[in-house]
């Protein structure tokens, strides 16, 4: 029972940073385009030295990915379907410090890109 308080509390704790980052990204979204949000969500992620780089890092992609402006040119590397943008994004991720949390933060703009299919 105590660690299921203490996982509790620390997930509590987080998720104020979450709302924060999420908020962040809205802010830096509305005055940037699709393809500067990724970048941007990536370099966040690689500057990461937090623990909850994961989830922050997704955090602000999502809300940049959000309310960007749609531009075509973030698409053009990224191929359809689910599958193949999938594997296009385990490539990418291959060279990331975390590529599990790269994935993650790819996975916000890339579902833009394909209509929201991921």
């Amino acid at each position: 029972m105590t660690q299921y308080v203490f996982a509790s509390l620390l997930l509590v704790a987080g998720c104020g940073d979450v709302q924060a980052r999420l908020e962040a990204g809205y802010a830096y979204g509305e005055s940037h385009d699709l393809l500067e949000c990724r970048v941007e969500s990536l370099r966040r992620l690689e500057a990461c030295k937090s623990t909850k780089c994961e989830v922050l890092s997704t955090g602000f992609a999502r809300g940049c990915a959000k309310t960007s402006r749609f531009n075509p040119s973030a698409c053009v590397d990224v191929p359809s379907g689910v599958l193949a943008a999938s594997s296009w994004m385990e490539r990418e991720c291959g060279h990331s410090v975390n590529p599990k949390a790269c994935y993650k933060v790819l996975q916000q703009p890339v579902a833009r890109c394909l209509g929201d299919a991921l």
